[in-house]
């Protein structure tokens, strides 16, 4: 019983020495228009982690439209000095007409100290809102 009570004293100390630094790389009002792309070229300093946490949330701008169900996908590369970037990478979310839709990833950044949101596209007949996309980095440890 005591060797139980002492993993599990021991995991959750742990677990408390792990923080978030969220880097919002697209704001709360940005919105992509119909079948069109987005550039942001905005970047977040992911270094001391092996994984960063990418969310993604967004919802279409109305219903009244055929085939509101097509993706919405954001590309993203990597650096490891924030200057020259590379290995792109994309993640899609399909829209579910005018409701609210999200997601939550992580993506392997071991050789990368940044991530960079180069790019969102709108496969949709209707415009993209009240679009947020967070990268986040796990420190501690």
């Amino acid at each position: 019983m005591k060797y139980l009570l002492a993993i599990l004293l021991c995991a959750g100390t742990a677990q408390a020495q792990y923080r978030y630094n969220l880097y919002t790389v697209s704001g709360t009002n940005a919105s992509v228009s119909a079948t069109n792309a987005t550039t942001y070229n905005a970047a977040a300093d992911v270094g001391p982690s092996s994984r960063a946490d990418i969310q993604f949330v967004y919802k279409l701008t109305t219903n009244n439209a055929a085939n509101l169900n097509q993706n919405v996908t954001a590309t993203f590369d990597s650096s490891c000095d924030g200057n020259y970037y590379t290995n792109q990478f994309s993640i899609s979310l399909a829209a579910n007409s005018n409701n609210i839709v999200w997601m939550r990833t992580n993506v392997w950044v071991t050789n990368s100290a940044w991530l960079r949101l180069v790019s969102v596209t709108n496969g949709n007949a209707v415009a993209v809102t009240n679009m947020v996309i967070k990268v986040g980095n796990k420190i501690g440890l």
